[in-house]
């Protein structure tokens, strides 16, 4: 868990300070991640990590006691420290000195959405380093042999969509709407037979109700931990690939030979099977009671409006 969050804060605009040392603490349950400098590039939401030193808890552990947390003290140096706990449900009964604070899953979800919602940068990510390594020809693509969410970081600041329709100071509420990533390995196949080899990512947005080609460099590994509205589209994968072939076939131009002038000929998406492989993927996204329009989702590629189903209510 601590290699995955660090980066993520990182994306977020963190800067760890290059020359802290790790306090010195016997071995237990809290990392270390490093110390955080003041002059990190991030919004109000992510403020309370400032200076501090940031440790968090192994994604493994279920959860902390107030006995770990009174070891952890007996060795903690004077300073500021914030403790990130992932597996406790409630918040612990255990007395801090000053400058030590514990936050919970919970906190940080809502510091890293305050974060975004005030138009804060998630750095782009990409697969897990072991999957970038893998080869495609062993049967399994990278995205379904990563283990991390993945998810797209927006391209839309809230508050200017908002002021552009005329609204100020409407409370938004940052979440995640589920979506598939299709890894598609194949040919296009021309007039005459010829075949170029192709690999595709393709979105597939059961909320907007569309189908867009993606680059790898788009994704986002790890995307802040929201609340998810999930996919309740009855859209089946057969009907998907018939809308993936018309996505991803071309029309090219040919020079006619003789008498100058050009014809258009199709070129055909065509899928390898056994090198199909979809999953789920986090789209950006702020719901809230917007005039005009009720109880809506706010989508964070287009900025479209879109009704909030009852069930997501």
């Amino acid at each position: 868990m601590s290699q995955p969050l660090s980066k993520l804060l990182e994306r977020c605009g963190i800067i760890w300070q290059q020359h802290a040392s790790q306090p010195q603490s016997n071995p237990g349950p809290l990392l270390w991640l490093g110390r955080v400098c003041e002059s990190s590039r991030i919004e109000r939401g992510l403020g309370p990590l400032l200076g501090s030193d940031i440790w968090c808890s192994e994604g493994e552990w279920p959860g902390l006691t107030p006995a770990d947390i009174e070891t952890w003290l007996v060795d903690a140096i004077p300073g500021e420290h914030l403790l990130i706990l992932h597996g406790n449900k409630s918040p612990l009964q255990v007395s801090l000195p000053f400058g030590v604070e514990i936050i919970y899953r919970s906190d940080l979800a809502s510091m890293l959405g305050e974060h975004l919602l005030e138009g804060g940068e998630v750095g782009v990510g990409y697969f897990q380093e072991n999957t970038a390594k893998a080869s495609y020809d062993s049967g399994e693509s990278a995205i379904q042999l990563g283990r991390n969410e993945l998810g797209l970081e927006p391209k839309v600041r809230p508050q200017q969509i908002l002021e552009q329709l005329g609204f100020t100071g409407l409370g938004l509420r940052p979440v995640h709407l589920q979506a598939k990533l299709w890894h598609l390995s194949g040919f296009l196949v021309g007039p005459d037979g010829e075949k170029e080899e192709r690999e595709w990512l393709v979105l597939e947005d059961p909320w907007r109700q569309e189908m867009v080609e993606i680059k790898e460099q788009e994704l986002l590994d790890n995307p802040p931990d929201l609340h998810l509205l999930e996919n309740t589209s009855n859209y089946t994968d057969s009907m998907a690939k018939s809308k993936l072939i018309s996505l991803l076939s071309q029309r090219r131009t040919f020079k006619l030979e003789s008498g100058g002038g050009s014809v258009l000929k199709r070129w055909f998406a065509e899928f390898k099977e056994n090198l199909t492989h979809t999953r789920d993927i986090l789209l950006p996204a702020w719901i809230g009671d917007i005039p005009g329009h009720g109880e809506s989702i706010l989508h964070g590629l287009d900025a479209s409006l879109i009704s909030l189903p009852k069930t997501a209510r």
